[in-house]
């Protein structure tokens, strides 16, 4: 029983390491910062961004993500600065940290079109550790735990008018999947589209679609948000090939709160039916002049 729960988790770090050098998240797009620099000072608010998910909840090892986002707008420079951090455990013994720093520099192309050039850096650091979940190795080789270090740094850009967003960016920069290990990060990229579509004074239609390249990996999610007096929104998502989400939230002044559930699809159908998202959002106002509106 030993072996095949220590193959197991061998198999499980390799095959992840490679199919998730990058997290995916239903509700991205309400703060895009750690997937794009150019998001950052998107408003005039000091804005603080946490999302927490647990994946395939029950189940041993679970996959984990936490995120937290800080960004805002400095007008003096007409630039956005933040703060990204997100900590990816992916399976047991295999952890992932991103910390990074964002910059972005804002034209104002019209009254309601803003244009956003950003850069990021940080750091990106993933271990594993199987001697620290095993207890007594004595009948098999384990390898040895590793932790891997390097710096990161990031490019984007972003387009915001009255009734549509456009953004594009390209992470771990330098890192080629020829480079691709274990333990290595690959250069992502993003590109994404977000509309709004007003229906009445009351209800308005937030249709938007990611897609996302990391070495070999390919994923699209599609996503459609309903809200109601831009305070109460339902959503319903899919990700290409693995799942569905149903996304529910409502906002209170400077508060955010929303919450999605996952439905598996294909072979990880009755795993991903476990699969929680919880995201906080708080908008600290300033006395900045208000830039186009999120």
């Amino acid at each position: 029983m030993k072996k095949i729960y220590i193959a197991f988790l061998l198999a499980l770090f390799t095959v992840g390491s490679y199919a998730q050098n990058e997290f995916t998240l239903s509700e991205q797009l309400f703060s895009r910062l750690n997937i794009n620099p150019a998001a950052s000072g998107n408003s005039e608010n000091i804005n603080l961004f946490n999302t927490n998910r647990l994946q395939w909840a029950g189940f041993e090892g679970a996959p984990t993500t936490t995120l937290l986002n800080v960004h805002s707008y400095l007008k003096s420079i007409t630039s956005g600065i933040g703060a990204s951090f997100s900590y990816d455990e992916l399976g047991i013994a295999n952890s992932t940290v991103n910390a990074k720093l964002a910059y972005s520099y804002h034209v104002d192309l019209s009254k309601s079109a803003l244009l956003a050039l950003g850069a990021s850096a940080g750091v990106y650091s993933r271990s594993f550790s199987p001697t620290n979940h095993i207890v007594d190795p004595g009948d098999i080789d384990i390898p040895n735990d590793t932790t891997y270090t390097r710096p990161d740094f990031g490019f984007g850009v972003e387009l915001s008018t009255r009734y549509v967003m456009l953004g594009a960016s390209i992470l771990h920069l330098g890192q080629s999947p020829s480079t691709m290990t274990t333990m290595n990060s690959i250069q992502s990229y993003f590109g994404y589209v977000r509309g709004k579509l007003p229906i009445n004074n009351d209800i308005m239609i937030s249709p938007s679609i990611l897609y996302m390249n990391s070495g070999q990996t390919n994923k699209i999610e599609i996503n459609a948000t309903a809200f109601y007096q831009g305070k109460y929104w339902a959503g319903l998502g899919y990700r290409s090939g693995s799942a569905m989400s149903i996304m529910l939230g409502m906002e209170w002044e400077w508060l955010r709160v929303g919450y999605s559930y996952e439905l598996g699809m294909g072979k990880v159908f009755n795993l991903n039916n476990n699969t929680h998202e919880l995201m906080l959002s708080v908008a600290i106002p300033t006395k900045a002049k208000p830039k186009t509106k999120k």
